[in-house]
């Protein structure tokens, strides 16, 4: 019986096997076998091998099934094991999903702008976080930029601007006195030094630097003749204004009293209070102004003269020839409260109008103008000289 690969066996355990011994030396894979009447082919002894593993890939096998002869099997992705040549990358079925590389160009679930810009791109800034960052300027982040610099012309003042950088936003800055600059809203009343002095107006009430009796008879008075001459000039003097000549004023006018009188005599008021530059003052502050030290101080001067006038006025005293000057003290007292120390007597002072101003109530109240001084009224008897409220005849005691 010859054996040989194709007939070796047909079926049984060793279909598919073939002979594994060369029993006649031909090296052919083919052998001669004699069995006896009772000798199975299972019996003969010229042992046998399996085909897989010949190093030929036979009919029935497969790469699944003898891998040695006809190589191992690709990969099949979704069988449920990461095999040889496969990985997350081929196969995120069987080897789970790879883990996100930052710089693939690719913005993976567990990649953000802030851990992986390279694939996920920048993050948009956030304002407040302390960095200003691109995209963020003093306009939509000032927490993070720092406010934004003003800006002149956008009309709204801003921080950093005022009326000398920026008077189209913060409007024109106040005329400043005293800079040698005659500005808007200066004149030569509020400000000399800038704007010079004004020019003496006749008719203002006050007897101003370039004024006199002569030129201006209206502030400064009529000039006085001379008294004491002996003759009394009739329209020119009189009792009143000089007693040497035309001889004491009878008691139709009470006469005047100087601060000195009125401060000693507080009975002798007919008024508990008075108003002095637009201020009311009692009666008690008033005796303190007479009485208080001036220091050369001519709000004070001016005050004490102003209030004693009234005072002589009050009481009946012809005043139609000091009625302006009291109506233009206090209006001085108004502009320089009492107190502010007006002493500097040069060219752009108030003390250049506050000081013929105290000069003429002064006068008045001395006698000189339209009202007799009370030593100069004749009482046709009596104790003149008296410290009384009022002498027997009716008029008042010094």
């Amino acid at each position: 019986m010859v054996i040989t690969a194709d007939n070796f066996m047909e079926s049984g355990p060793l279909a598919g096997q073939e002979p594994s011994a060369d029993p006649d030396g031909g090296l052919d894979n083919v052998g001669t076998v004699s069995l006896g009447w009772t000798q199975d082919l299972l019996d003969a002894d010229f042992g046998y091998q399996l085909s897989c593993g010949n190093g030929v890939c036979g009919g029935d096998e497969s790469c699944s099934t003898c891998a040695v002869d006809c190589g191992v099997c690709p990969p099949l992705c979704g069988n449920g094991a990461c095999e040889v040549g496969e990985d997350c990358g081929s196969c995120s079925a069987d080897c789970d999903v790879c883990a996100p590389v930052c710089g693939d160009g690719t913005c993976d679930p567990s990649e953000t702008c802030g851990s992986c810009s390279a694939d996920c791109g920048a993050c948009p800034p956030v304002c407040g976080d302390g960095a200003c960052e691109a995209g963020e300027d003093c306009g939509t982040c000032s927490d993070d930029c720092g406010a934004c610099p003003a800006v002149c012309g956008n009309d709204a003042c801003e921080t950093g601007e005022d009326c000398a950088n920026c008077a189209g936003d913060c409007g024109a800055c106040p005329a400043v006195c005293g800079n040698d600059v005659c500005e808007g809203g200066e004149d030569c009343l509020e400000c000399p030094s800038d704007c010079g002095i004004c020019p003496p107006v006749c008719g203002s009430g006050v007897c101003e630097v370039g004024e006199t009796c002569g030129s201006c008879a209206a502030d400064c008075g009529a000039c006085p003749p001379v008294c004491g001459d002996g003759v009394c000039k009739a329209g020119v003097e009189d009792c009143s204004s000089c007693a040497a000549d035309c001889g004491a004023c009878q008691c139709a006018s009470p006469g005047t009293g100087t601060p000195g009188y009125w401060k000693n005599h507080p009975n002798a008021w007919k008024v508990s209070k008075l108003t002095i530059g637009g201020k009311t003052y009692t009666k008690a502050q008033l005796l303190d102004i007479i009485g208080r030290p001036t220091r050369g101080d001519v709000t004070y001067i001016l005050a004490k003269h102003l209030i004693v006038a009234k005072l002589n006025v009050g009481i009946g005293n012809q005043s139609s020839c000091i009625e302006r000057t009291i109506a233009a003290a206090d209006e001085w007292l108004r502009r320089n409260r009492l107190g502010s120390n007006v002493k500097d007597s040069r060219c752009n002072s108030p003390w250049t109008t506050g000081e013929p101003l105290a000069e003429k109530l002064d006068a008045y109240n001395n006698g000189r103008l339209c009202a007799p001084h009370r030593d100069d009224v004749d009482c046709g008897g009596g104790d003149h000289g008296g410290h009384h409220g009022h002498h027997d005849n009716g008029c008042r005691g010094r």
